[in-house]
């Protein structure tokens, strides 16, 4: 009797498969990162996007009243000089979003007023987690209604309770 193709053979050699496993973990980390980038910029763009709309939102607040609004004031309050019954400035996405630290999560990043003595003096955006959710720090500066990068704090970590220092801000290109 003949012996078949496979007599003898009783599976993968144990090199075999530490090879296609390493073959396979390092067409990951090439691939991940290159699926995820596309992914990172959006939620970066759209940061950015919710800065500016918060920005306008402010400067219509700042018509009527003299203090600028905070996050939690924009969720619950209609814009100053419209109806009683009108909805809160930001809608209930963003009511419903605001967690007791009065941070809010939005597409990847996470949104917080930064104080001064007693009034919000911009708006912090930083990535939810840092490297997968985004990477850029942001300050939306109420004073001159301008975003700004803020390399140093992009490590990861919330942003402190008052606004960066002024060496840390970068403009946006």
């Amino acid at each position: 009797m003949r012996a078949g193709p496979c007599s003898g053979a009783r599976g993968f050699h144990l090199t075999g498969l530490l090879l296609v496993i390493a073959g396979s973990a390092l067409l990951a980390s090439w691939g991940i990162p290159r699926l995820l980038a596309p992914r990172l910029e959006q939620n970066e763009e759209s940061a950015r996007r919710h800065l500016e709309m918060l920005d306008g939102l402010q400067q219509a607040w700042l018509l009527r009243r003299s203090w600028p609004a905070s996050l939690l004031e924009l969720s619950t309050r209609g814009l100053p000089g419209s109806a009683e019954a009108a909805p809160p400035a930001l809608g209930e996405g963003w009511l419903g979003g605001l967690e007791p630290a009065g941070r809010v999560l939005r597409g990847g990043y996470l949104f917080r007023d930064g104080w001064t003595e007693r009034q919000p003096a911009g708006v912090w955006a930083w990535p939810a987690t840092p490297g997968y959710s985004g990477r850029r720090v942001y300050w939306l500066d109420y004073a001159t209604h301008r975003i700004h990068r803020v390399p140093g704090r992009e490590g990861g970590g919330e942003p402190p309770a008052g606004p960066p220092e002024v060496g840390e801000l970068q403009p946006l290109d």
